[in-house]
Protein backbone atom coordinates (compact mmCIF):
# COMPACT_ATOMS: atom_id res chain seq x y z
CA UNK A 1 0.00 0.00 0.00
CA UNK A 2 1.02 3.58 -0.35
CA UNK A 3 2.72 3.18 -3.91
CA UNK A 4 1.97 6.63 -4.70
CA UNK A 5 -1.31 5.24 -7.28
CA UNK A 6 -4.14 6.68 -5.37
CA UNK A 7 -6.68 4.51 -6.97
CA UNK A 8 -4.78 1.01 -6.32
CA UNK A 9 -4.84 1.80 -2.80
CA UNK A 10 -8.08 3.16 -2.45
CA UNK A 11 -8.99 -0.58 -3.99
CA UNK A 12 -6.43 -1.96 -1.69
CA UNK A 13 -8.09 -0.75 1.55
CA UNK A 14 -11.36 -1.77 0.17
CA UNK A 15 -10.18 -5.32 -0.24
CA UNK A 16 -8.92 -4.82 3.56
CA UNK A 17 -12.56 -3.35 4.88
CA UNK A 18 -14.52 -6.40 3.38
CA UNK A 19 -11.72 -8.97 4.48
CA UNK A 20 -11.99 -7.26 8.05
CA UNK A 21 -16.03 -7.70 7.80
CA UNK A 22 -16.05 -11.07 5.96
CA UNK A 23 -13.60 -12.92 8.88
CA UNK A 24 -14.46 -11.05 12.41
CA UNK A 25 -16.59 -13.73 13.34
CA UNK A 26 -16.79 -14.48 17.24
CA UNK A 27 -19.51 -15.28 19.83
CA UNK A 28 -20.38 -12.49 22.18
CA UNK A 29 -23.47 -12.11 24.60
CA UNK A 30 -24.58 -8.93 23.17
CA UNK A 31 -24.30 -9.67 19.50
CA UNK A 32 -27.00 -8.79 17.39
CA UNK A 33 -28.37 -8.86 14.11
CA UNK A 34 -29.21 -5.84 11.92
CA UNK A 35 -33.02 -6.97 11.80
CA UNK A 36 -32.88 -6.67 15.89
CA UNK A 37 -31.09 -3.13 16.12
CA UNK A 38 -34.76 -0.88 15.54
CA UNK A 39 -36.49 -3.21 18.71
CA UNK A 40 -33.64 -2.64 20.66
CA UNK A 41 -34.13 -6.34 21.22
CA UNK A 42 -30.08 -6.21 22.99
CA UNK A 43 -28.69 -3.45 23.97
CA UNK A 44 -24.95 -3.87 24.67
CA UNK A 45 -23.50 -3.75 27.85
CA UNK A 46 -20.20 -2.32 27.80
CA UNK A 47 -19.12 -1.80 31.32
CA UNK A 48 -20.50 -3.29 34.70
CA UNK A 49 -18.79 -2.44 38.22
CA UNK A 50 -20.67 -3.74 41.46
CA UNK A 51 -19.35 -1.03 43.92
CA UNK A 52 -18.66 -1.34 48.04
CA UNK A 53 -22.09 0.54 48.52
CA UNK A 54 -23.86 -2.46 47.04
CA UNK A 55 -25.03 -0.62 43.97
CA UNK A 56 -23.68 -0.88 40.60
CA UNK A 57 -22.20 1.32 37.86
CA UNK A 58 -23.03 0.35 34.21
CA UNK A 59 -22.59 1.71 30.72
CA UNK A 60 -24.94 0.44 28.39
CA UNK A 61 -25.21 1.32 24.46
CA UNK A 62 -28.37 1.58 22.89
CA UNK A 63 -30.97 4.03 21.80
CA UNK A 64 -33.96 5.65 23.51
CA UNK A 65 -36.97 3.09 23.35
CA UNK A 66 -39.12 6.20 22.81
CA UNK A 67 -37.54 7.46 19.97
CA UNK A 68 -36.62 4.37 18.72
CA UNK A 69 -39.42 2.19 18.90
CA UNK A 70 -41.77 5.22 17.42
CA UNK A 71 -39.45 5.92 14.18
CA UNK A 72 -40.82 2.60 13.35
CA UNK A 73 -44.34 3.41 12.55
CA UNK A 74 -42.72 6.32 11.24
CA UNK A 75 -40.39 4.98 8.36
CA UNK A 76 -43.32 3.28 7.65
CA UNK A 77 -45.15 6.53 7.11
CA UNK A 78 -42.29 7.67 5.58
CA UNK A 79 -42.05 4.95 3.25
CA UNK A 80 -46.20 6.17 2.61
CA UNK A 81 -45.03 10.09 2.18
CA UNK A 82 -42.74 9.05 -0.58
CA UNK A 83 -44.31 6.52 -2.68
CA UNK A 84 -48.39 7.86 -2.55
CA UNK A 85 -47.63 11.34 -2.07
CA UNK A 86 -44.43 11.68 -3.95
CA UNK A 87 -43.02 13.94 -1.07
CA UNK A 88 -39.15 14.35 -2.26
CA UNK A 89 -38.25 14.89 1.29
CA UNK A 90 -39.65 11.74 2.49
CA UNK A 91 -37.86 10.34 -0.53
CA UNK A 92 -34.68 11.64 0.44
CA UNK A 93 -35.08 9.70 3.91
CA UNK A 94 -36.25 6.47 2.87
CA UNK A 95 -32.80 6.17 0.56
CA UNK A 96 -30.86 7.69 2.94
CA UNK A 97 -31.76 4.94 5.62
CA UNK A 98 -31.53 2.44 3.04
CA UNK A 99 -28.43 3.04 1.92
CA UNK A 100 -26.88 3.40 5.97
CA UNK A 101 -28.84 -0.18 6.75
CA UNK A 102 -28.61 -1.86 3.07
CA UNK A 103 -24.99 -2.92 3.50
CA UNK A 104 -25.69 -4.87 6.60
CA UNK A 105 -27.28 -7.46 5.23
CA UNK A 106 -25.07 -8.74 3.85
CA UNK A 107 -22.54 -8.62 6.92
CA UNK A 108 -22.10 -11.99 8.10
CA UNK A 109 -19.47 -11.05 10.92
CA UNK A 110 -20.33 -10.29 14.84
CA UNK A 111 -22.36 -7.25 14.84
CA UNK A 112 -23.77 -5.16 17.88
CA UNK A 113 -26.73 -2.52 18.25
CA UNK A 114 -24.34 0.65 17.92
CA UNK A 115 -23.95 -0.10 13.83
CA UNK A 116 -27.69 1.06 14.06
CA UNK A 117 -26.69 4.76 15.03
CA UNK A 118 -26.16 6.23 12.06
CA UNK A 119 -30.16 4.75 11.07
CA UNK A 120 -31.45 6.20 14.13
CA UNK A 121 -30.45 9.61 13.09
CA UNK A 122 -32.43 9.44 10.08
CA UNK A 123 -35.35 8.18 11.77
CA UNK A 124 -35.37 11.00 13.97
CA UNK A 125 -35.07 12.99 10.97
CA UNK A 126 -37.98 10.82 9.66
CA UNK A 127 -40.00 11.22 12.91
CA UNK A 128 -39.86 15.03 11.91
CA UNK A 129 -40.79 15.43 8.59
CA UNK A 130 -44.22 13.11 9.66
CA UNK A 131 -44.38 15.70 12.27
CA UNK A 132 -44.42 18.44 9.86
CA UNK A 133 -46.96 16.60 7.77
CA UNK A 134 -49.34 16.07 10.81
CA UNK A 135 -49.03 19.58 11.42
CA UNK A 136 -49.90 20.78 8.11
CA UNK A 137 -53.50 18.90 8.78
CA UNK A 138 -54.13 20.03 12.14
CA UNK A 139 -51.43 21.85 14.35
CA UNK A 140 -53.13 22.84 17.75
CA UNK A 141 -53.72 18.60 18.21
CA UNK A 142 -50.21 18.16 17.17
CA UNK A 143 -48.64 20.35 18.95
CA UNK A 144 -50.10 18.66 22.37
CA UNK A 145 -48.80 15.35 20.86
CA UNK A 146 -45.93 16.24 19.91
CA UNK A 147 -45.11 17.60 23.84
CA UNK A 148 -46.36 14.64 25.31
CA UNK A 149 -44.12 13.07 22.96
CA UNK A 150 -40.95 15.42 23.75
CA UNK A 151 -41.97 14.58 27.55
CA UNK A 152 -41.78 10.75 27.02
CA UNK A 153 -38.80 11.39 25.27
CA UNK A 154 -36.81 13.16 28.27
CA UNK A 155 -38.74 10.91 30.87
CA UNK A 156 -36.89 7.55 29.11
CA UNK A 157 -33.84 10.16 29.25
CA UNK A 158 -33.78 10.29 32.43
CA UNK A 159 -35.03 7.04 33.49
CA UNK A 160 -32.48 4.92 31.40
CA UNK A 161 -29.52 8.00 32.41
CA UNK A 162 -28.27 5.58 34.86
CA UNK A 163 -26.97 2.46 32.24
CA UNK A 164 -26.13 5.08 29.71
CA UNK A 165 -23.66 6.64 31.64
CA UNK A 166 -21.97 4.28 34.74
CA UNK A 167 -24.44 6.89 37.38
CA UNK A 168 -24.38 4.49 40.38
CA UNK A 169 -28.28 2.86 41.01
CA UNK A 170 -29.32 -0.14 43.35
CA UNK A 171 -29.53 -3.46 40.87
CA UNK A 172 -32.52 -3.95 41.80
CA UNK A 173 -33.76 -0.52 40.67
CA UNK A 174 -32.00 -1.81 37.15
CA UNK A 175 -34.07 -5.33 36.66
CA UNK A 176 -37.45 -3.73 37.69
CA UNK A 177 -37.28 -1.04 36.04
CA UNK A 178 -34.86 -0.66 33.12
CA UNK A 179 -35.07 -4.54 31.90
CA UNK A 180 -38.10 -3.83 29.88
CA UNK A 181 -37.28 -6.48 27.34
CA UNK A 182 -35.85 -10.58 28.17
CA UNK A 183 -32.96 -10.02 26.25
CA UNK A 184 -32.01 -6.61 27.91
CA UNK A 185 -28.99 -7.13 30.86
CA UNK A 186 -28.62 -3.66 32.14
CA UNK A 187 -27.87 -4.70 35.86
Amino acid sequence: MGNGNVFQTMWENQQLMLHYHEKTVFEHPYASEWYEWAWIKRPLLDAYTSLKSGKISVVSTFGNPVIWWSAIPALFYTIYLWQIRQDKIAGYLCISYASMLFPWLFIHRTVFIYQYFACSMIQILMLGNCLHFFWERDPKRTRKAALLYLAAVIGAFLLFYPVLSGYPVKQEFAEQWLEWLEGWVLS
